[in-house]
């Protein structure tokens, strides 16, 4: 997108810009200049496309010395380009002043920390998460620079904060949160495909909270029981960090730390019964499960050999839910050797989750898990 101006000229302009000598008139313009009467023309033109421009005057007395300037501007507002590259994208670029786009934004989030007032501001927006009422807000834009669930974070706010992700100015709330984050503050998720801007939404849970806050962007795993990275981090649902909090990951927990061969030691007296397994009773004892990562593509063999009570042992290709169970196994010897044994194939760097569980509800206490 390329302007054209006679803005400082000595007269009052007209400019015009043609296809070629005498060619049609792609845009014509008298006094939209910046400065008194001049000119400005704004065109999308082609690279190594040619147009005349023609500086006329407005009537038979205007003429003197002119000043003509072509520059590149802003192609689009919500793009999440910088068009003309000068630094400034889309609505913090003075082009996009006054743009449908850039209507309801107070300001634009990047990759450092927003920060922001709501001292002074009105209710404009009612979150669709928060029973409070006449919040000041203020709405931020942000386009996303890769897919992945994307985290809206209040962390380091002074008041008591609302979030919300909405598809655009005044558009469809994409998620919401009221008290997420630490104490007051918030964290809202959305999904968000490479490119997609989106309106954030600081808001004040009631017409007394208000102040100074910060806002962070961060690409998170979002949900934990979705079978999806939803920060391409290569950990996907309990086992990433992001989890750690989360209550439906507290079964999961446990780190393999396996050198193989190897074993664990470990007790399920005070443990739940977090899983049922497929070749046992469906109402188990106690259980604890390990989260254990192939060193090398090979077949690994777990047992429980030397553990106090009836085990049964599976392996799972994830936790906490939506898994595949990829083996299970009950007694070595039924009746007799009443400790388990299983050997599953592994593509180096493959996490499972190997779980320890008892028969039944009375199984539980002091087991070893051996791996070779």
């Amino acid at each position: 997108r390329w302007s054209f101006t006679t803005d400082g000229s000595a007269f009052d302009t007209v400019l015009t810009v043609t296809a070629g000598c005498g060619g049609a008139v792609l845009d014509c313009d008298d006094d939209g200049g910046s400065v008194g009467t001049g000119s400005l023309v704004t065109l999308d033109l082609a690279a190594g496309q040619t147009v005349v421009l023609v500086v006329d005057g407005f009537g038979a007395a205007a003429s003197g010395a002119y000043v003509l300037a072509a520059y590149r501007t802003e192609l689009a507002c919500d793009d999440g380009l910088d068009e003309d590259a000068d630094g400034a994208t889309d609505c913090l670029d003075a082009d996009c002043t006054g743009a449908a786009a850039c209507a309801c934004y107070d300001g634009v989030l990047g990759a450092v920390p927003y920060l922001g007032d709501t001292t002074g501001l009105t209710d404009t927006e009612v979150p669709t998460c928060s029973l409070g009422v006449g919040g000041r807000d203020h709405v931020v834009r942000y386009t996303a620079p890769t897919a992945g669930t994307w985290t809206f974070a209040t962390d380091a706010s002074a008041f008591d904060t609302v979030v919300s992700v909405l598809d655009g100015c005044g558009g469809t709330a994409l998620a919401c949160d009221d008290d997420g984050g630490p104490g007051l503050t918030s964290r809202a998720s959305a999904q968000l495909a490479a490119g997609q801007t989106v309106a954030v939404v600081v808001d004040g849970y009631s017409s007394t909270a208000f102040g100074a806050f910060e806002l962070t962007a961060t690409r998170t795993e979002g949900s934990c029981n979705d079978r999806v990275d939803g920060d391409l981090d290569g950990l996907e649902d309990c086992f990433d960090p992001d989890c750690d909090d989360v209550a439906e990951c507290a079964a999961c927990r446990y780190d393999g730390n396996f050198t193989v061969p190897g074993s664990r030691a470990e007790s399920t007296l005070d443990a739940v019964d977090g899983f049922d397994p497929s070749c046992a009773s469906p109402v188990g004892g106690p259980d604890h499960a390990y989260a254990f990562t192939a060193p090398a593509t090979a077949s690994y063999t777990f047992d429980t050999i030397g553990s106090s009570f009836d085990t049964v042992l599976y392996v799972l290709d994830g936790c906490p839910a939506a898994t595949t169970e990829l083996a299970c196994h009950d007694d070595i010897q039924y009746a007799v050797i009443q400790q388990s044994e299983l050997t599953v194939a592994l593509t180096a760097g493959q996490t499972v989750f190997v779980v320890v569980d008892g028969y039944d509800s009375a199984d539980f206490g002091d087991y070893v898990l051996n791996v070779r």
